[in-house]
């Protein structure tokens, strides 16, 4: 608890520090946590039928074909199973894109203050950290609820059925999955934002640029960095998926899980929906890195 209460206090003090000290105002603020939650909800409608068959296919490891897996759900729940969860999963990317956006821009210029973080691969790193560490007990309520609905395809309750059934004890059913969700998003961001600013920054030496790179660099540099993604956090993804889709699986430690999946379906167990998570990335990527890359040379 002390140690929350401690990344707050460094939350708050980050973006006061130096050059962001001038840039962090609270109408910079709400325009980079619009724009986030706007490319949340104008992306989703591509990301979510992709979300919803990579978690499938983990969730039904035994099942390896990404077309066997698609039949199922429209057998299922027709269309619509491929939207199962879009309304809550609406809120949690408006509510992820609203505090991530201002903290990928903010907290990286506030680093850039002290002496230790003006590299910029050690500022990610940290921002990084940092980041993965404040939103982890955020998302794991919000992730638990995606998840259970979207591979409880025949049941017709839906939201209000998941939250009955666990009405006892709702609290750490909401948190179940906690482990392999922070581990997920500590590999994620630090793969995500140090790949990021390894690649754009590469790119803008190479080809000289000041100002924002080209649309068809970016949407190659995401895709660089969707396949280094993807390899490094799909097994963390896939246990996460386990402990999240019931509720006996949600109290086993995440490496047991791990290698139980791994003994019974081998890599393809830890990697069940990878080409669909990688292409799912280059969508949400594409949206992503060329508002990132407007945002901070605008803000520099």
């Amino acid at each position: 608890m002390y140690q929350i209460l401690l990344l707050f206090i460094l939350l708050l003090g980050i973006p006061f520090q130096g050059h962001a000290s001038n840039k962090f105002t609270w109408e910079n603020y709400a325009k980079v946590s619009t724009y986030g939650a706007i490319r949340g909800v104008v992306a989703l409608p591509f990301e979510h039928p992709l979300d919803c068959l990579k978690t499938n296919m983990q969730a039904l490891p035994g099942n390896h074909s990404a077309l066997g897996v698609t039949k199922n759900i429209y057998h299922n729940k027709g269309i619509l199973g491929f939207y199962r969860g879009y309304i809550p999963n609406t809120v949690r990317v408006v509510i992820k894109q609203i505090y991530r956006w201002p903290m990928m821009l903010f907290i990286p210029l506030g680093l850039e203050s002290l002496e230790i973080f003006k590299r910029s691969e050690m500022n990610k790193l940290v921002s990084a950290i940092i980041i993965a560490n404040f939103e982890c007990f955020i998302i794991t309520p919000l992730e638990r609820i995606k998840v259970w609905l979207m591979t409880h395809l025949k049941n017709k309750g839906g939201l209000l059925y998941f939250l009955t059934k666990n009405q006892k004890g709702l609290g750490g059913q909401l948190m179940a999955g906690l482990r392999p969700v922070y581990a997920k998003q500590m590999v994620s961001w630090i793969t995500f934002l140090v790949a990021d600013d390894f690649f754009r920054g590469s790119a803008r030496k190479y080809f000289k640029a000041d100002g924002p790179l080209d649309f068809w660099i970016l949407f190659i540099i995401s895709i660089l960095v969707g396949i280094i993604n993807t390899l490094c956090i799909m097994p963390f993804d896939c246990v996460k998926t386990h402990h999240q889709k019931n509720t006996t699986s949600g109290k086993k430690k995440l490496f047991k899980t791990m290698r139980e999946l791994y003994r019974q379906h081998g890599w393809a167990g830890l990697y069940n929906g990878w080409k669909v998570r990688i292409f799912h990335f280059i969508v949400h990527a594409s949206f992503t890195i060329t508002i990132l890359e407007k945002l901070e040379v605008a803000l520099r």
